[in-house]
C-alpha cells in the first residue's frame, strides 16, 4: 500500500512541499489554476497543506469515538479516512 509524504506540508509559490519534518526533498503537488493566484486558488492552497494534519486528526476522533462508544461519529472519521487513504471503510 502506498503511503502519503508525512506533514507538515508547506506552500511555496505555486508548489506544496514538505517541510525537513516531513522528510519530503521534493515538491509534492503543483496548484493547479495558479495562472494569476486567485482567492480560490489560495483557499486550495490552504486546505492541500492542511491535508496530513486533518488527517491525523481525523484518526484521533476515530480511535476516540470508538473508544467511548460513539458509533456515528466513529463511522463518519472512519469513512472520511477510507477517503484519504484509498481503503475501504
Amino acid at each position: 500500500m502506498n503511503t502519503h509524504t508525512p506533514g507538515p506540508w508547506i506552500r511555496k509559490g505555486d508548489w506544496i512541499h514538505g517541510t525537513p519534518e516531513s522528510g519530503a526533498s521534493q515538491g509534492i503537488a503543483q496548484i493547479l489554476g495558479n495562472c494569476g493566484c486567485t482567492e480560490t486558488t489560495e483557499a486550495n492552497a490552504r486546505l492541500i497543506a492542511a491535508a496530513p494534519e486533518m488527517l491525523s486528526y481525523l484518526q484521533w476522533i476515530e480511535r476516540v469515538a470508538h473508544d467511548s462508544k460513539k458509533w456515528a461519529l466513529r463511522n463518519l472519521a472512519r469513512e472520511a479516512i477510507a477517503k484519504a487513504t484509498g481503503q475501504t471503510p
